[in-house]
C-alpha cells in the first residue's frame, strides 16, 4: 500500500506532495526542502532547511534517511540498505 501512495503522489504538485508525504508516511520536510521526480521511501525521512533529493533518485530500504541542512541528493542515484536485525547473510562479518 506504500508503494500505491508514493505513486500516487508522484502526480501532485511540490507543495500538496510535500504534505501528503508529512501526513501519509509521517515524514519531517522543512518548507524550503524539495524532492524532485523520486521513488524515496525510508521508514523515517527528516529534510532540514534548503535540502534536496533530485529527479530519477531511489532510496528504498532504509531505517532512516536525514539530511542536514543545505545538503543535496543530486539526480540519478540509487541508494539502498540491509534491514537490520539478525540475518545469516553478513554473519562472518563480526564489525560490520
Amino acid at each position: 500500500m506504500k508503494n500505491f501512495f508514493q505513486l500516487i503522489s508522484l502526480l501532485l504538485p511540490w507543495q500538496m506532495r510535500r504534505a501528503f508525504l508529512e501526513q501519509q508516511f509521517g515524514f519531517q520536510i522543512h518548507p524550503t526542502a524539495h524532492i524532485g521526480l523520486a521513488w524515496v521511501l525510508p521508514s523515517r525521512l527528516i529534510m532540514e532547511e534548503n535540502t534536496s533529493i533530485g529527479h530519477f533518485t531511489v532510496a528504498k530500504n532504509l531505517n532512516l534517511l536525514h539530511l542536514k541542512a543545505h545538503a543535496t541528493i543530486g539526480r540519478g542515484n540509487w541508494i539502498t540498505g540491509f534491514p537490520p536485525g539478525d540475518s545469516r547473510h553478513f554473519a562472518s562479518e563480526t564489525e560490520r
